[in-house]
């Protein structure tokens, strides 16, 4: 089977996903937490988040706000490398789209 396919990764990059995004979560207050849990994990829609958490949408959408502002900044700067298998062409800089 494993020629056909190919080799599958194992559950172990699944654990150690779900390790990380809850050791993620777990940085932030607990508002914070509880509705990006519900709105971008759940997938509720934000007037019914308020409702289960007793809070107003204006109120849901602040903490919403702060908690995604602040699992953003946790992530720190992407660290992108550029890779080329040649030299760039001096046509595709931008005076060639003049």
């Amino acid at each position: 089977m494993t020629e056909l396919v190919g080799a599958v990764d194992g559950p172990h990059v699944d654990i150690v996903a779900n390790d990380w995004v809850r050791s993620v979560l777990a940085t932030l207050p607990p508002r914070e937490r509880s509705v990006i849990g519900l709105v971008d994990g759940l997938g509720i829609d934000t007037a019914m988040a308020a409702e289960i958490l007793g809070i107003s949408t204006v109120a849901l959408r602040v903490a919403r706000h702060r908690g995604l502002k602040r699992l953003k900044g946790s992530l720190g700067t992407p660290h992108l490398e550029v890779v080329r298998d040649s030299a760039p062409h001096p046509e595709a800089g931008p005076a060639a789209a003049s």
